[in-house]
């Protein structure tokens, strides 16, 4: 991670009970975009963000979320997941019907959100 080390507590409890060989450590804000490019380190990573798209990862997969746990301090399942939503402005409503309808239903997965920001990225 960067900055003050994020979920590094969590991680480092999940790295001692679930036995994972992990060194944890805290990367300089500015090599933390490039460090995971040139070295073989799992890394911790948002989406969507176009930081690290192009190295297509995967995902450490932890048991599911225990949200009671977590809220105790024991951190060994995954993490609470934060959900995106969508907004607009209230005047969307009482406008044209069908822009609101479109975009009331408008739906997309976070494999296409990867696919655009990818494409977006190399500038295609």
């Amino acid at each position: 991670t960067s900055g003050g080390g994020w979920h590094i507590a969590s991680m480092a409890q999940q790295a001692a009970v679930l036995s994972m060989p992990f060194a944890i450590a805290v990367a300089a804000d500015a090599e933390f975009g490039d460090l995971p490019k040139f070295r073989d380190v799992a890394f911790y990573w948002w989406k969507p963000d176009t930081t690290f798209i192009e190295l297509v990862p995967s995902a450490i997969a932890f048991p599911r979320t225990d949200r009671l746990q977590w809220e105790k301090g024991i951190f060994v399942t995954d993490p609470m997941k934060v959900k995106l939503r969508k907004y607009a402005n209230v005047d969307f409503a009482s406008s044209e019907g069908r822009v609101a309808k479109l975009i009331e239903n408008m739906q997309i997965t976070s494999g296409k959100i990867d696919s655009i920001l990818l494409r977006t990225k190399q500038g295609k």
